[in-house]
């Protein structure tokens, strides 16, 4: 088909039947208003034009089974049922399918898709069941899933995001996993998904791009066991998500970018037992019932770290300290019930370490008991000009 070829309004038609059809390459292919239709295209196997499925009453049901190639744009959007998207064969998505509006929403079944190069858009379909993307590997485009009723969302076999992938406003999604997505050098955004409880990206190792989780209202839970680097000009952000208690971020070894934990009203005790260099910036302010902070081995500082406004932190500690380089800044300020903080062993203070505004800080730690080894030209406790709130009980190594 290489002209325009279109099927509209038929009430009484049931079933529309081009087994013979293997390109459309037209300016436009399009089905709309009827009633219960079942569109067969048994031998299509490259769309290049622009096919729009539309405004169908009853239920509508799309096979295309041998499809491999999409060009243009697949458009299923307005219908009052769609049974199912079947499109088994789609290996390569290189333009645009887009499924939206339909009040009812039936499986959608991409088994072979492997690689998203153009755009894939699946929103605000009341009722839809479920997204089978078993074979996706790299999204270098952009795939987008918003405003659905999906309760669960799983690609695993998604290993890379050099494009966008953004998932949110699913009211009913409960859980999103990752299994096997290790780097992410675009953008990937998980967002005001009001049901969402956890979320799983086990062998996540490297980001260089934008990871963004946030405004979560009911997630508890964020697991990244294996982030090795935020590295290069990265931005991640975890934040507003007001039942989050737990962020496993064990083996997180360097920050280069930016990284915000902020506004997670129940997040417990925060640990990065592995973070050992910052070149970046890290920002972890108003976590209201944040116990705790703990920068296990954290050894060189040429970036910002900077701590405030966490209401019920008492301990912030970083035992393994050791320099502060001219361009590092460490702030500490405005934490109302920081009882204790401890930099017990800092060899060289030539950057910035500034402590104030804590009203209830009665115990610091810093350094080692031999004065003179210490160079501290940026060290300020309080502030140069008084001590700002502190009510300090006792230096230990100075």
């Amino acid at each position: 088909v290489t002209g325009s070829f279109s099927i509209n309004n038929n009430l009484q038609l049931r079933e529309v039947q081009l087994n013979t059809v293997m390109r459309l390459s037209s300016t436009e292919f399009s089905l709309y208003g009827q009633n219960s239709t079942l569109l067969n295209m048994s031998q299509l196997v490259d769309i290049s034009s622009f096919v729009n499925l539309y405004g169908n009453l009853g239920s509508l049901t799309i096979s295309m089974p041998s499809l491999g190639t999409i060009s243009n744009e697949l458009a299923i959007r307005g219908n009052e049922a769609v049974s199912g998207v079947g499109l088994p064969s789609l290996v390569t998505l290189g333009g645009t399918l887009r499924i939206w509006s339909n009040i009812a929403l039936g499986p959608v079944d991409l088994p072979m898709l492997a690689n998203i190069t153009g755009a894939m858009r699946i929103y605000s379909n009341s009722n839809a069941s479920a997204v089978d993307l078993a074979s996706l590997t790299k999204v270098t485009g952009v795939l987008e899933i918003f405003s659905n009723n999906l309760s669960t969302i799983s690609f695993p076999a998604l290993q890379s995001v050099s494009g966008t992938l953004l998932v949110y406003s699913n009211g009913g999604l409960e859980t999103i996993v990752l299994p096997s997505l290790t780097s992410v050098s675009g953008t990937v955004k998980f967002f005001d998904n009001v049901d969402l409880v956890s979320i799983s990206i086990p062998h996540l190792v490297n980001v260089t791009g934008t990871l963004s989780i946030y405004s979560n209202l009911k997630l508890t839970s964020l697991s990244i066991p294996e982030a090795n680097a935020f590295a290069g000009s990265s931005t991640v952000g975890i934040y507003q998500n007001p039942d989050l208690v737990a962020i496993d971020l064990n083996l997180l070894l360097k920050v280069d970018g930016v990284f915000n934990v902020y506004g997670n009203k129940n997040l417990g005790n925060l640990s990065f037992p592995s973070l050992s260099i910052l070149s970046g910036s890290i920002n972890i302010y108003q976590n209201d019932l944040m116990e705790s902070l703990r920068v296990g081995s954290l050894s060189i500082v040429s970036g910002t770290i900077s701590i405030y406004q966490n209401s019920f932190v008492s301990l912030i500690e970083f035992p393994s300290l050791s320099n502060v380089s001219l361009t590092g800044c460490i702030m500490v300020y405005n934490n109302l019930n920081l009882s204790t903080i401890a930099f017990p062993s800092p060899a060289n203070l030539s950057g910035v370490v500034s402590v104030y505004n804590n009203s209830g800080l009665n115990n610091v730690t810093l350094g080692m008991k031999q004065v003179n080894t210490l160079i501290v030209s940026g060290l300020s406790i309080g502030s140069p000009l008084g001590m700002c709130g502190n009510t300090l009980g006792s230096y230990i190594g100075i």
